[in-house]
């Protein structure tokens, strides 16, 4: 049976100081992903879904040796 692997994107908002926010720490950024997916958590996602979730950038076929 073929496995496949794709990739999705997430967008998310983190607030810093630095104009090229080089002062965000792994901790900040995850902290705002984590926000995001709560703020996600709490919409009508079946609704949601058709305008923000259209389908996988990319899949790739995952090969079994």
């Amino acid at each position: 049976m073929k496995k496949y692997n794709s990739v999705f994107t997430i967008a998310f908002e983190a607030d810093h100081d630095k104009p090229e926010a080089s002062d965000l720490t792994y901790e900040d950024l995850r902290n705002a992903l984590q926000k995001r997916l709560d703020r996600l958590d709490c919409m009508n996602l079946p609704i949601m879904a058709r305008g923000a979730f259209t389908g996988p950038e990319d899949t790739n076929e995952n090969y079994q040796l």
